[in-house]
Order: structure tokens, then sequence, then C-alpha cells
């Protein structure tokens, strides 16, 4: 079989990993898996059933943050339709396309099983089709593809497979015992004929499915190849303050999951990888400040459920709307119950987390004088109104922690191997600093990075799934990824075999050193892939490059005119004396600024004290209507009861006097009885109405109303007993 010249099998599949993310490979097979999962749920699917569906059916895990780059893109060319739920369906015209593409790649594996079984009827009659053609397929093409990789390209052009020396071939005979080797191989040979070209179309969809592969890592037993350098690589990442809210689930982010996925897949690295999380002083200092002013500025407000979902709504989020939801689940909870464990043992739970505590001080890095210089530079691009504000204190944070780290850091980094010290960060102007000073040095390897493109590098350590391996040469979903051999793909071989060939020619370099300089191009290559990142970071330097082209301009500017004034000792005293006037006239601007400040302060104020007045005003109307009601409703028991009742009860008397002839036995009975129904009456319908039930004279009242029911019984009892009496005698 044709062989690499030396290069090992982890250098040859680290180049093809390498040079097809380059072009996107992984990308672009992201999108095909995303269609091949809606078409195979046969409805429409969100971005998260998407994720679902896919770990279920292809043992796959995708990031969240580029699968809808991914699904945004293949909306954008009108593969798939987003629905107005959120859900994506694939288009109707995509459907015919995506049905004819399968019948397509059937149409190709039918032809070359057929050409196959022809072959083999002629060369070895009592040999199985079926189990011959599996055997070959799964045991012997399929491997020999994958050892080959872009060689197959070659292969299958012109010069045709040798496969005398593949260890693949004796187990393909043992596959199929009792049968003419010699036969076998026959049949085999004229299969793999290059001038064929259903074969030739054949065996290249099968290399289009070897690159999907490579494309998402390297296999385990590759990486551990690669692991068993003498270099060590190590990862020291000190988390930016917004990273720490989402690890704390404090914060409101698209990325909050990318910090979490962060810390849980640090976790999870290989022993040959070192990756430690850690929290600076200053960080932690700035996340306590951060809830003190939360909790005072909610200190004394009573959260009931039924307010929560308006306050989303409303945009309330953050450290208070996590607070909002756990009241939600915890009525009664204070702000300063809920805040308490993160102000007093935040670092604990940052350890419990994952996140050390970074025991070094920064405090002289404030009084640095270009860290003062940084700071000053980046509040004025925080005063462009495209920017969202940052207090002096954030920025200054942020500016410490960049010098910091870069003064731990060796002073020539080649490689993401080399740095050792990272920020990892959510914030975009922060990483647009970092990619603006890196500019000043030309240094392309970044301090700043966010939680995403960290996963992205990482994760080149975390071996290829092989399920996901299985799933993909799989029978049932081949045809997914069974693709023509379009020129795309031709273009992306022929660049591997040139890489391949370059490395392959060079006799001075020892193995190491080609892995750790290929090594390192792959780590390049995860920070250069997050272009959605790349993009939002893109603005924020170029809105600092802006403001530097102009103290640039403003510098030249005044060295024009200093030797100007040089010149001229009049235009020298001149320019000074205006230079005065306007320090004058910034002043006064400057005091009308701060007295506008304050008016409109005391304007804040006094509607503070009027909205707190109305709140009062409130309360007050709220407590008399809650008053006048229960009025009311005692008001309407009492005219029930004890108006409209007795005279119903006199009513029935006066009905029963008047029928049974005036007798004062049934007179007394008649009212025995409809007082003790009275009485009854008022008790249920008392102790159905709460506001009733709660007063102090309807509490009296039962207790009385034992007493009158016993003496009404027991005058009833006693008529009726004389009555009979009476008549006995």
């Amino acid at each position: 079989m044709a062989s690499f010249k030396g290069l090992p099998p982890q250098l040859v599949s680290l180049i093809h990993h390498i040079e097809l993310n380059k072009v996107g490979w992984w990308d672009r097979a992201i999108e095909h898996l995303a269609v091949a999962t809606i078409w195979l749920a046969g409805a429409p699917l969100d971005a998260q059933a998407i994720m679902d569906e896919s770990k279920k059916t292809f043992s796959l895990t995708l990031d969240p943050g580029r699968l809808a780059a991914r699904l945004d893109s293949l909306c954008e060319c009108g593969v798939l339709i987003r629905l107005p739920n959120g859900e994506f369906k694939i288009s109707e015209t995509s459907q015919k396309n995506l049905e004819r593409d399968l019948a397509s790649a059937e149409a190709v594996q039918n032809a070359a099983k057929e050409r196959f079984v022809d072959l083999l009827r002629q060369h070895c009659p009592v040999a199985s089709p079926e189990e011959t053609w599996r055997s070959f397929t799964d045991g012997l093409l399929i491997p020999l593809v994958r050892q080959l990789g872009a060689r197959t390209y070659k292969v299958v052009s012109a010069a045709g497979f040798d496969i005398d020396h593949s260890p693949r071939l004796e187990d393909f005979y043992k596959s199929c015992p009792g049968q003419d080797r010699a036969a076998l191989r026959k049949a085999i040979d004229a299969f793999l004929d290059p001038q064929s070209d259903v074969v030739r179309a054949y065996i290249l969809r099968y290399l289009n499915v070897h690159f999907f592969l490579e494309a998402a890592a390297l296999n385990e037993e590759n990486l551990k190849a690669l692991a068993s350098l003498p270099e060590r690589f190590s990862f020291t990442l000190l988390l930016d303050t917004n990273v720490l809210f989402s690890v704390l689930g404090l914060h409101d982010n698209p990325s909050n999951e990318a910090a979490v996925l962060l810390v849980n897949l640090v976790k999870n690295l290989p022993a040959s990888v070192s990756a430690k999380l850690y929290a600076c002083p200053m960080t932690i200092r700035e996340i306590r400040d951060v809830l003190i002013a939360r909790q005072q500025a909610l200190e004394g407000f009573t959260i009931t459920p039924n307010m929560v979902e308006p306050a989303k709504r409303a945009g309330v989020s953050g450290a208070t709307g996590s607070f909002m939801e756990q009241s939600k689940s915890e009525h009664g909870i204070t702000a300063s119950d809920y805040f308490k464990p993160y102000l007093s043992n935040l670092v604990r739970i940052l350890r419990s987390k994952g996140v050390e505590f970074y025991n070094a001080e920064q405090t002289k890095y404030k009084t640095d004088r270009g860290v003062m210089d940084d700071i000053v530079q980046q509040l004025e691009v925080e005063m462009t109104p495209s920017r969202k504000l940052q207090n002096y204190e954030a920025v200054e944070h942020d500016v410490v922690l960049w010098h910091f780290v870069r003064d731990r850091r060796p002073s020539i980094v080649e490689s993401p191997s080399d740095a050792n010290f990272w920020i990892a960060t959510l914030d975009f102007g922060f990483l647009g600093f970092d990619a603006f000073k890196r500019r000043q040095v030309q240094d392309t390897v970044p301090l700043c990075i966010h939680p995403s493109t960290l996963i992205s590098m990482l994760q080149f350590w975390v071996p290829r799934n092989a399920a996901f391996d299985q799933a993909m040469i799989g029978a049932l979903r081949l045809p997914f990824l069974f693709q023509e051999f379009d020129p795309v793909a031709e273009r992306t071989t022929v660049r591997i075999l040139q890489v391949l060939s370059r490395f392959e020619n060079v006799g001075n370099l020892s193995e190491e050193t080609m892995s750790n300089i290929l090594l390192s191009d792959a780590l390049r290559e995860k920070i250069l892939a997050e272009k959605e990142i790349d993009a939002q970071t893109l603005l924020v330097k170029e809105a600092l490059i802006e403001e530097d082209n102009k103290v640039r301009q403003a510098l030249s500017k005044s060295a024009e005119e200093l030797c100007q004034l040089r010149r001229d000792d009049d235009t020298k005293r001149l320019a000074i004396e205006a230079l005065k006037i306007q320090i004058e006239n910034g002043a006064t601007e400057k005091a009308e600024l701060l007295q506008r400040i304050e008016s409109v302060q005391g304007k804040l104020r006094t509607e503070e004290d009027s909205k707190k007045s109305l709140e009062s005003r409130v309360n007050q109307l709220e407590s008399a209507q809650s008053l006048v009601t229960r009025r009311a409703e005692v008001t309407r028991f009492l005219g029930i009861w004890v108006i409209l009742a007795p005279l119903l009860i006199a009513l029935g008397w006066w009905v029963t006097h008047s029928l049974g002839g005036g007798s004062w036995r049934l007179d007394a009975v008649t009212v025995c009885v409809l007082v003790a129904v009275w009485a009854l009456l008022t008790s249920w319908d008392g102790r159905r109405r709460p506001i009733v039930r709660d007063t102090a004279f309807f509490s009296l009242f039962l207790k009385m109303n034992r007493w009158i029911s016993g003496i009404l019984g027991t005058l009833a009892l006693g008529i009726i007993a004389n009555a009979l009496w009476e008549t006995i005698k």
C-alpha cells in the first residue's frame, strides 16, 4: 500500500485537520448534519431540539454558538426557513434538492455494489455477494481510504490501489473462510480499476466522509501519540468579571452557556494538557462591589411571584433577575438573604465551581504611567455614542488585568502553546482593546480570548467519539454526507497533498519538531476560526485605531505648531494666550456642566420624593379601600341575618299562629324551630365569609349559639312532652 514516506499517522491526521478547518470544512459538516437532523425528524425543530437530536442520532455534541451561526447561514442561502416560533424547516426547493442528492448517493452505492457483485460472480461464483461486499467495504475499502486520506485522490486518479501490504487484506480474507484467495484478489483488483467512473465516484464520496471526520477532531489513537511529546501544554486562564458572573449564574448574556461549557471542559481534559481557571483579587473585589450595589438597590423591596414575569419583560436581568427568580420559588426572601452567601463566601463558592483564587496583588499597576495612559485612551473610546459606557473602575480593572497578564507571558510568543497565561472575557470591548494593543507591537497571539474560542482550542485535545465515527459511516445516515466530490473538495485535497509533500521533503526537522509546528498551527487555526467573535471585536478595535489616529494627528499638529512657535516668538505668545483662553472657556463649560448635572440630580431627587409620597398615598388608599370592603361585607351580613331573618321568623310565627288556631304550644315550637334554623344558617354563612369569620362579634355569636341552641332544644322538647302528657290524660 502507498506510504507517507515516514510521516507518522498522527501527523498525517493533524495536517488533514488543520487544512480542512482552514477552508471551513467542519462548518460545512455542521450544516449538513443540521439539515439531516431536521429531515430525519420529519418536522421543524428549534436549535435546542437540533442539538438534542444530533446527540441522540449522531452521538455528536454541537456547540450552541457555532450551530446558531450555521443555522443563520443556511437561512440566508435559502436552505432553511426560520418559522415565527423559532423552529427551522427545510425549504421546499432544498427538500427537492436533498431528495435528489440522496437518490444520487444511493444510485452511486448501488452501481458500485452491482459492479462488485458481477465481478465476484465472474471470478469467485461460490462467494456470498452480500456478505463479501459488506466485508470488503467495512473491513478493507473504508479503512484503506481513511489510512490514505487525501492520497486516495491520487490513487483513484491514475496510480491505482496497491493493497498487497495492507494489514486489512488478511483480515478480509479471514472474514471469507473457505473462499479462493486468488479468485477474491482478482475480483478486488478488477473492481478497484481507476478507469471506472463508478468506482472513482464511489471511493471519492467515501473520501468526502473521511474529510468530515478529520475536520471534526482527531481520533483517540492519534491524540495519544501527540500527547506523548515531551512538551506539555499549559493554560492559566484568568477569568474576567463577566465570565465569573456567568459561572455563578448571576449574569444574563448570550455566551453564558459557553462560559459554563468552558468550566466543564477544563475538568475533562487529558493529563497531557494542564488548564486551570483563576480569579484575581481585583476581580473578586469588583464582583463584590457590583453585588453590594445590587443588594442596596433591592433592599426593602418585597417581591411577589406575579411580579417576576412582568419584570423580565421590562428588561430586568442579571443579579437582579436572579434574585427575583429566587423570590418566585422562595417567597419572602430578602435581598440581604440572597446576596449574603456570595458576599461572605465568594472565593469558596467559585472554588466549588472549579475556579481558584490567584493570590497576586496588582495595585502597583494602577500608578504605572503606561497603564494610566491606556485607561485614559479607553475612557475616551467609551464616550463614543456606539459604546455602552463603563465607569472608571471597570476600565481600570480591564487595563490593569491586561498588563498584569502580559507581564507574565514570555517576551516572545510565537504560538498559542507558548502563551501559558490568558484572559477569558465576554466583553467585546475588552477583546477589541487587546486586538488594538497587539496591533501596536505586531503580536498575533491574543491575551484576551472569548470562552467560545477557548473551547474550540481546548477541544482539540478531546478525541473524536468512536460512536460518532460509526454513525457517520453507517449505511442509514451516510447519504447525508456521502456527497459528490465537488471542485471545493478537489481544491482542498490538492492543498492537503501539497502540505504533506512539504513536510515529507523536509529532511532536517525531527518528528517532534514537526509535531510542535503543526500543533501550533492547529491552535492558531482554532483562534482564527471564531469569525463571529472576530467581527464584533473588530468593531471595537477599529474604534481604538481611529482614536489612536486622532491622537497621532493631534501630536503631529502640535509638533508643527511648536516648530512655528520656536521660529516666531510673537506667534508663540499669541498661541499661549489663545490656549489660556481655551482653558478658561473649558473651565467655564465644565462649571456649567457641573451645575447642569446638579440641577438634573435635584430634579431626580424631587421626582424620587414625589414617587415615595405617591406610593405612600397609594398604600393609604389601598388600606382605606380594604376597610370599606370589610365594612360593606359585615353590613351585608348583618342586614341579612340580624334584620331580615328576624322579620322572616316573625312572619313564620304569624302564619303558624293563624293556621293553628292560636295554640300557644304550636306557636312556641314554631318559634324555637325557626330560631334554631336561623342560628344554624347564620353560623354557616358567617364561616364561609372570611371577613365576617374573623370579626369579634361573630366569634361571640358562635359561643352564644351553642347556649341558644341548647335552651331552644330543651324548651321545644318540654313543650312537646307537655302536649303529649295533656293528650294522654
